[in-house]
């Protein structure tokens, strides 16, 4: 099922959601902004389907396990092999 996301703008999620493409991000204290985005999602059924089509292609093509568990992968066989410690 796709859902529009409505966000806080921190940490990592600026770099996720595109404002009015992939859901709407706001600042934690930013309430009457939720509110208003929020109310746009209810009331706009097509931008509603829109934004959560978008959003899961952002998901899907970029954030999902089969995509980013190989290049954390790659990253780690490129640091080299790990010192024995011991």
């Amino acid at each position: 099922m796709n859902r529009a996301s409505r966000t806080s703008g921190v940490g990592g999620l600026h770099e996720v959601v595109e404002p009015g493409v992939t859901g709407f991000p706001h600042l934690p204290d930013d309430l009457a902004g939720m509110a208003a985005s929020g109310g746009r999602r209810l009331t706009g059924p097509d931008l509603h389907r829109s934004v959560a089509a978008a959003g899961r292609r952002v998901v899907v093509n970029r954030l999902c396990a089969d995509r980013v568990v190989p290049m954390y992968e790659q990253f780690y066989r490129a640091l080299g092999p790990v010192p024995n410690t011991v």
